[in-house]
């Protein structure tokens, strides 16, 4: 299975044994099909409203969700900058690895966070550390504010150490 770091925009699905491309994003037909495929996607497309591709759209989260969660990690193929890495020592997060993966998320003084995971994965480093950063959410689950609160975490030592989060 190949989980890449960025997702794959167009869904498939079928009607009647009949192949149907639409591009959930733009809310169009895809090109690149069979004329007779074509012909019946824009039918489709010409019958489908908005509150369809939003639920469209629902369906396809809920399938990479369950792929991510279902995903053999032993033969994942995932793609990392490491150029970047090796001499930036730039860190990945989980989401970048697995960007369907369920989020986590907590609640502090009746304030909903979702948690960004971000690691070392520099071929032979020896540090010990990770980043945590609290992301404010409002009851639809979008970003309160641009600003975050941001924690480098020591696994060794168990220390926590505020990080200014305008500095990143």
């Amino acid at each position: 299975m190949l989980l890449s770091f960025y997702p794959f925009f167009i869904l498939i699905f079928i009607l009647r044994h009949q192949r149907v491309g639409v591009n959930i994003i733009d809310k169009s037909p895809v090109e690149g099909c069979t004329p007779a495929e074509l012909s019946f996607a824009r039918d489709v497309h010409g019958l489908l409203r908005d509150e369809d591709y939003q639920l469209l759209w629902q369906e396809y989260d809920r399938v990479k969700f369950i792929n991510t969660e279902n995903a053999n990690f032993n033969t994942l193929q995932v793609d990392f900058p490491m150029k970047d890495i090796e001499q930036n020592s730039t860190m990945i997060g989980y989401h970048d690895v697995l960007p369907y993966a369920r989020h986590l998320s907590l609640g502090i003084n009746n304030i909903r966070y979702f948690v960004e995971d971000i690691y070392c994965v520099k071929n032979n480093c020896q540090c010990t550390e990770s980043i945590l950063c609290f992301l404010p959410m409002d009851v639809k689950d979008s970003p309160v504010e641009p600003d975050f609160t941001t924690y480098v975490v020591d696994h060794e030592t168990r220390q926590w150490k505020a990080k200014d989060s305008t500095s990143w």
